[in-house]
């Protein structure tokens, strides 16, 4: 079954290069990640190739800011790394990715740099390293 993304999400698809977003899906029970990739590190990835998923908190004077991204180990000298903010927005990007963690699995939705869904998977997170740094400006 293909996932189609509503109306806000393929707002975002369509002006990001590459991304990742933490979802609800409309019909289903639990979240999704959806990761906007280029074709050619897909095609990596569908081989195998590891597909990291990112967070970090960035401090600031005013307040902590919350980063997410993923890394694909495509090429051993230039990975593609990509990241953002984490907004709390339309989507509850922060409430969805919480919920995905507390249960371990969820489906994750690729989509191409043309938008078109790519390729659907089970998701589990087998491995949860949780290296937070802090870094003051």
């Amino acid at each position: 079954m293909v996932f189609i993304p509503g109306k806000n999400l393929l707002d975002e698809l369509q002006f990001s290069q590459a991304g990742i977003w933490f979802i609800e899906v409309e019909n289903t029970i639990g979240e999704s990640i959806v990761a906007k990739i280029p074709t050619s590190s897909l095609k990596t990835v569908y081989r195998g190739t590891p597909f990291y998923i990112l967070l970090a908190l960035v401090k600031t004077e005013d307040q902590v800011v919350s980063f997410t991204g993923f890394r694909i180990d495509d090429d051993s000298e230039y990975p593609l790394f990509v990241s953002q903010p984490l907004l709390n927005d339309e989507l509850n990007q922060s409430e969805n990715l919480e919920n995905i963690v507390l249960v371990g699995s969820t489906r994750i939705h690729f989509f191409d740099e043309q938008n078109f869904p790519v390729v659907s998977a089970n998701c589990i997170i087998t491995q949860l390293d949780i290296d937070v740094s802090l870094i003051t400006r």
